[in-house]
């Protein structure tokens, strides 16, 4: 009962705030995963969102969009897709996933008029990512309905955190791999928001991203999972913003050089884990030792697109065919991809996964051209490019709200830099 009401007051929220601030309520509640009263709360609360939008508003200049035209077109070819497609009920979901996927794009493009209004996607995102330290710490110690022996129990049986497989009735997934994208991405745009939305950043706003860089720290280790590494790069890197552009770019890049040499190494971490915790060090061994099962998930994922160079095994049914093409025994492994260039290729073939490339290029082209020195943008640029290529994202509420968003930033940026520049000329 408590959850129905918890759900009806979201909704609610989302139909009475102003359209901006209902948009950081609609993505904080994407991050926290709610899954109440409906399928996903988060997504009644987009599309409630969306019209109002709409009835205040036409969406004629998001449609204009490059980018997400070219996001309509992959839908398009998803839907034709469907005539070569061995399980048609897969397909039908996961199109409804990518339509909604375009109505938040398409919410993005609007939301974001100005260089100011970045700071309601750092709401939502940071809001979220606090949302998850305290469920999982309240967990890990006994709190919120599950004792701190069923928590450990949950990670030494899966080792990670999902709590779905064990508590279905909280129905509250989190798993390791979401967790590293939303706190990897999260810390950073909290960051782009404190150094360059706010034109004197207090210290004490210093002390804000880094007690949500100590969060991420220790609550990453604490799920034992390589996915979620990903997050503590991203606070590392946060430390090195105040240096000149240039040297940030060669620390970065060695610092990631570092990372992954050090994430397949058992000794170079071990000493930082918790005591007892011995999820993390197994999965070092096995990468080690070449035995990363995503690794084979991938060559499976490669054979099924080679197989279907040209029109892919139609959308969605890269699991349902998962198994016809695997190259190895993965019976126990869950049959994803883990990475959406080859979700693309494999169930659209080489034409999806054109279209994929292309999104990234026009997502980043704004930014490339201006040859901006805003290098926590490149660091977020960079996180979800990492993500894409270890994990499939590209479904996700918040995946596509911080694309869209920051995309929507570069233009913006783009356009005040013309308009110095034609000023300047005629000057």
């Amino acid at each position: 009962m408590n959850e129905t009401v918890v759900a009806i007051s979201l909704v609610l929220l989302s139909i009475l705030l102003p359209v901006k601030w209902a948009f950081s309520l609609c993505l904080a509640t994407s991050y926290s995963l709610f899954y109440y009263l409906f399928a996903d709360v988060a997504t009644i609360m987009f599309v409630l969102l969306f019209l109002r939008i709409a009835l205040l508003k036409n969406f004629k200049k998001p449609l204009n969009n490059r980018l997400f035209q070219n996001h309509g077109l992959i839908v398009i070819f998803s839907i034709l897709s469907l005539l070569w497609a061995s399980q048609i009920d897969v397909g039908i979901s996961t199109v409804f996933a990518q339509l909604k996927a375009l109505i938040i794009a398409l919410i993005c493009l609007q939301i974001i008029e100005d260089k100011g209004d970045l700071r309601y996607v750092i709401y939502g995102a940071v809001a979220g990512v606090f949302y998850i330290c305290i469920s999982l710490t309240g967990w890990k110690f006994g709190l919120f309905g599950i004792s701190s022996s069923e928590y450990q129990a949950n990670i030494n049986q899966y080792g990670r955190l999902l709590v779905q497989y064990l508590f279905i009735g909280r129905n509250t997934p989190i798993n390791s791999n979401t967790w590293s994208a939303l706190a990897s991405l999260s810390s950073i745009l909290g960051a782009v928001y404190y150094f360059y939305i706010i034109p004197k950043p207090k210290k004490f706003h210093k002390v804000i991203i880094l007690c949500l860089v100590f969060l991420v720290f220790a609550i990453t280790l604490d799920l034992g999972s390589r996915a979620s590494l990903l997050a503590i790069l991203a606070g590392v890197v946060l430390l090195f913003y105040p240096i000149p552009p240039k040297q940030f770019y060669t620390y970065a890049l060695g610092l990631i050089i570092l990372f992954y040499a050090g994430a397949v190494t058992q000794d170079l971490i071990a000493q930082l884990l918790p005591d007892g915790n011995e999820i993390l060090q197994s999965r070092l061994n096995d990468s080690a030792k070449n035995e990363e099962p995503r690794f084979q998930i991938w060559l499976t994922g490669l054979n099924m697109a080679m197989n279907n160079f040209i029109t892919g095994v139609g959308i969605g049914n890269g699991e349902v065919r998962f198994k016809d093409y695997m190259v190895n025994d993965l019976h126990n492994t869950r049959l994803a991809m883990h990475n959406s260039f080859l979700t693309h290729f494999a169930e659209l073939g080489i034409f999806g996964l054109i279209l994929l490339v292309r999104g990234m290029y026009l997502w980043q082209k704004p930014f490339i051209f201006q040859r901006s020195t805003k290098v926590l943008l490149v660091v977020v640029s960079m996180n979800i490019l990492l993500n894409a290529f270890a994990h499939s994202f590209e479904l996700e509420n918040y995946f596509i709200a911080i694309i869209y968003s920051v995309h929507a930033y570069f233009l913006l940026e783009m356009k005040e830099a013309k308009k110095i520049q034609n000023q300047v000329l005629n000057d």
